[in-house]
């Protein structure tokens, strides 16, 4: 079940006369019309945990919430708090699988209502969920994935899904389906991703950069070839994990990166696909780790991030 998230989250500077920064603007689901952007918190480390990762993300939602707060606000479309998944771990339930698919449902009804929903994590196993909320919303429309993130994450399911494997098993959703796995992976660490995981990608067709390319590479060519991927779908689903950076930039996460992709690369890439309004329907951030942050950093990145993308 959604929960609302504490009231002293959105708190923040205030400016005599004026009323525009996001603690101000955020409306609560009472409140909800349609045509909005809609704050969703995946609270979620199990997926990290069977990954063998760093744990703490499930911490990340409410200290994104914290760092957008005082930030001005300037979508063109209201604002609300949908509030947050939150789960107890537990292997014998599911109770992952179960949050995952209660995200989903909740992401779908949003997107039916002509909503834009922004997911903020947890773990990236938040891509299951929020994959899932799109193609209930869109059954047969060739959903496109840019994700930006300095690993694959496809790995094998087996002996569960973790935060390595939402988009494997977003692939083998399509295949059971007959439907085409659509997947741009930018930011990818060779080092940081087996033969394997490069086998299977290319088996898949997956379309990926490493993070190297991305810093010698103009980013009008990069902005040309996310355009002849973007052109060839009819929704996109765009994802950022914070492991994309640089460690000194985004240091609470799980996998710090020794070298990564400068944000000012990234945020440019954004303001591109943002002009893409009519296909863009969803924004997820994962795996924001507070337990590792250093003066909210990463989450400070996120937020910013966040704004970016819904701004005017």
């Amino acid at each position: 079940m959604l929960k609302a998230c504490k009231d002293s989250v959105w708190q923040g500077r205030t400016d005599p006369d004026e009323s525009n920064r996001w603690h101000q603007q955020i409306k609560q689901p009472a409140d909800a019309g349609k045509s909005l952007i809609t704050l969703f918190g995946f609270c979620s480390d199990e997926g990290v945990r069977r990954n063998q990762g760093r744990l703490g993300a499930q911490f990340g939602p409410d200290v994104i919430r914290a760092m957008l707060a005082s930030l001005i606000y300037c979508a063109p479309r209201p604002v609300i708090d949908r509030g947050n998944v939150r789960y107890e771990h537990d292997e014998v339930d599911g109770s992952l699988e179960q949050g995952q698919a209660e995200l989903g449902a909740a992401i779908s009804r949003d997107i039916s209502q002509n909503n834009f929903p922004v997911v903020l994590g947890g773990g990236h196993e938040v891509a299951w969920a929020s994959y899932q909320g799109i193609r209930k919303a869109y059954p047969d429309a060739r959903v496109g994935i840019i994700n930006f993130d300095a690993h694959f994450d496809l790995r094998c399911c087996d002996p569960q899904p973790s935060s390595g494997t939402p988009f494997r098993q977003i692939a083998e959703d399509c295949k059971k389906k007959n439907q085409a796995f659509n997947y741009y992976v930018m930011g990818i660490n060779k080092a940081g991703n087996s033969p394997a995981l490069f086998s299977y990608a290319k088996s898949a067709g997956v379309h990926w950069l490493s993070d190297i390319n991305m810093g010698l590479q103009p980013v009008n060519r990069l902005i040309g070839e996310l355009q002849g991927f973007c052109d060839s779908v009819d929704k996109i689903y765009v994802s950022i994990c914070l492991d994309v950076f640089p460690a000194h930039i985004a240091p609470g996460v799980s996998a710090p990166a020794s070298l990564g992709v400068d944000p000012l690369i990234i945020i440019q890439l954004l303001h591109y696909l943002k002009t893409l309004h009519s296909k863009v329907v969803l924004l997820d951030i994962a795996e924001m780790n507070p337990k590792y942050d250093i003066d909210n950093r990463t989450a400070r990145l996120a937020a910013r991030l966040i704004h970016e993308f819904v701004s005017v």
